[in-house]
C-alpha cells in the first residue's frame, strides 16, 4: 500500500508537469528536459551504487520495495528527481519574477531551484520512513535546523540544481551554445562524484563530499549575485510562466500541492511525531513566495521573522531572502559602495559552515561515545545534556539512521543493560521487514554470540 502512496500520486503530478512543460514549448522541449533529468537521474544512483560497492558498504539508503531497477538504481529515483526539479524551476522562476532587478538571468533561478531542491528533499525524506518508501542506513546525528533528516540527504538532492539544473539553462543560451566551453558543463557533475569517490576527511569538518555539498551551493549564490547580468535567458524557451499567469501555469502549483499533502499526512498522521511537520515548511514557503498575487516583500519578511521562533523553521529563511537580498544588490545598477557588503555577505555564508559542522562531528562523537544509563547517578551526574542526546539519538534511530542505527541502538543497550532503550529498538525492528523479535528472550540471550544468531534468525525472514 505504500508503494502506491508513493508510485501513482507521483506519475500523476509528473505528468501535470510534462504536460505544462509541453503546452508552454511544445513536445520536443519536455522530451529534451524530462529525459536528459531521467538519464542524469539513472546515471547518478549507479555511480553512488558503484562508490557503496567499491568502499564495501551498502548505500546509503535502502527501498523497501524498489521495484524496477536499471543498475543499482531504482526507477523511482531518476522519476522523483525530474518531478522536484522541474517544480523547483518553476517555483525559482515564480519567485524571481517578482523582482524587477531580474531579467531572465541563469544563475539566480539555478540558485534558488538549488535551495527549493533542499526543501524538496526536506519535505520527502521525513515522510519516507513513516510511509515505509526507504529509509537511510547511515547514522545521523539530531540537527539545529533539520528535525530527523539527514543533512547528507537533503544536500545531495540540492546539488541536483548544480549538477543538471545548472549545465541544462546554460546550454540554452546562444552564447553558450556557439561556445566549445558548453562541452565543460558537465565537470560540475564529475567534480561533485569525484568528492564522493575521494573518501577524505577535512578536519573536524566531515568528509571532502560534506564539505563540496555546501560550499558549492554558495558559491553559485556569491556567483549569482556577481556575475547574474551578463548570463541571461534570452531565449524565451528557458522560461517557464507565461508573460501573465494563467490557468496553465496552475498545474505546477498543483503538483507541488499534492506532494505536500502527501507529506502532511505522512508526518502529522502516520508518523506520530508533529514535530516532523517542521521539514514542511521550506517547500510551504516556496509555494507561498512564487504564487501569483502574494506580495513579495511582506510575506517574505512574514516568513523570515517567523523562523526565530524555532530553529527548525530556519531553512524558510534562505528562501524568503533570496529575491530580497537580489532586489538590494541589483546587478544591473550595482555600485561600487555594494561591492564591499557583498563580498562579505558571501564570506560570512562559507564560515558559517564551519562551526555548523563542527557542531555536528563533535556532537555525533559524544553520541556514539554515549553510555546509556544503567543507573541513576549516570543520570544525575550527566543531567540534562544526556537526555537530550538520548531523545537525539532515539529521533535519529526511528527517522535518519534507519536500520543501521536501530542495530547500533539495539546492541548497545544490550551491552549495557539498559532495558527501556533495548525494548524501544525491537519495537522497532518490524519497520525494516525483520520477524518480530521475542525481547524476554533477546534480552535473556546467554553470551554475544547467542544475541546476534538471533537476530540474524529474524534478519533471515526479511531477506
Amino acid at each position: 500500500m505504500s508503494r502506491v502512496i508513493l508510485i501513482v500520486p507521483l506519475g500523476i503530478l509528473l505528468a501535470l508537469e510534462i504536460y505544462h512543460l509541453a503546452r508552454r514549448k511544445g513536445w520536443d522541449f519536455p522530451l529534451f528536459f524530462f529525459g536528459g533529468a531521467l538519464l542524469f537521474g539513472i546515471i547518478r544512483g549507479n555511480i553512488v551504487g558503484l562508490i557503496s560497492h567499491a568502499w564495501g558498504m551498502p548505500r546509503p539508503y535502502s527501498f523497501s520495495q524498489p521495484g524496477l531497477r536499471l543498475g543499482f538504481t531504482s526507477l523511482v529515483e531518476p522519476f522523483g528527481w525530474a518531478f522536484a526539479l522541474y517544480g523547483s524551476w518553476f517555483l525559482a522562476e515564480g519567485i524571481l519574477r517578482k523582482v524587477k532587478a531580474w531579467r531572465g538571468e541563469v544563475l539566480p533561478v539555478a540558485f534558488v531551484a538549488t535551495l527549493i531542491m533542499g526543501g524538496f528533499s526536506y519535505a520527502v525524506e521525513a515522510s519516507a520512513t513513516p510511509m515505509g518508501w526507504w529509509h537511510w542506513l547511515i547514522m545521523d546525528v539530531g540537527d539545529l535546523f533539520f528535525y530527523a533528516v539527514p543533512v547528507v540527504g537533503i544536500m545531495d538532492w540540492a546539488s541536483v540544481g548544480l549538477d543538471f539544473l545548472l549545465p541544462f539553462l546554460l546550454m540554452q543560451l546562444p552564447q553558450v551554445k556557439q561556445s566549445r566551453w558548453r562541452f565543460a558543463l558537465p565537470l560540475i557533475f564529475v567534480v561533485h562524484m569525484a568528492t564522493h569517490c575521494i573518501f577524505l576527511k577535512v578536519g573536524s569538518f566531515g568528509a571532502l563530499f560534506e564539505v563540496y555539498h555546501y560550499l558549492s551551493i554558495w558559491a553559485l549564490g556569491a556567483a549569482a549575485l556577481f556575475f547574474g547580468a551578463k548570463i541571461r535567458l534570452q531565449d524565451v524557451r528557458t522560461h517557464l510562466w507565461s508573460a501573465t499567469p494563467d490557468r496553465l501555469d496552475a498545474l505546477p502549483f498543483i503538483s507541488v500541492a499534492g506532494m505536500l499533502a502527501i507529506g502532511l499526512y505522512a508526518t502529522g498522521v502516520v508518523s506520530g511525531d508533529g514535530a516532523l511537520l517542521f521539514s514542511l515548511a521550506p517547500l510551504a514557503a516556496a509555494l507561498l513566495l512564487a504564487a501569483p498575487g502574494v506580495p513579495l516583500v511582506p510575506v517574505a519578511a512574514l516568513l523570515a521573522v517567523g523562523t526565530f521562533l524555532d530553529l527548525r523553521t530556519a531553512p524558510v529563511l534562505l528562501v524568503a531572502a533570496c529575491p530580497v537580498v537580489y532586489r538590494f544588490f541589483n546587478p544591473h545598477r550595482r555600485s561600487k559602495l555594494l561591492v564591499a557588503p557583498a563580498v562579505a555577505l558571501a564570506l560570512a555564508g562559507c564560515a558559517a559552515y564551519f562551526p555548523w559542522w563542527h557542531w555536528r562531528v563533535t556532537t555525533m562523537e559524544k553520541l556514539l561515545a554515549l553510555k546509556l544509563p544503567a543507573t541513576p547517578e549516570v543520570v544525575a551526574a550527566e543531567g540534562s545534556e544526556l537526555q537530550r542526546r538520548l531523545r537525539s539519538y532515539r529521533i535519529t534511530s526511528k527517522f535518519a539512521g534507519g536500520e543501521g542505527a536501530i542495530r547500533r541502538l539495539l546492541d548497545a543497550s544490550w551491552d549495557e543493560r539498559d532495558r527501556e532503550i533495548f525494548d524501544y529498538a525491537v519495537s522497532e525492528f518490524p519497520t525494516f521487514g525483520y520477524a518480530k523479535v521475542d525481547s524476554d528472550r533477546l534480552w535473556n540471550a546467554e553470551s554475544k554470540n547467542a544475541f546476534r544468531n538471533m537476530l540474524e534468525e529474524a534478519r533471515a525472514v526479511r531477506d
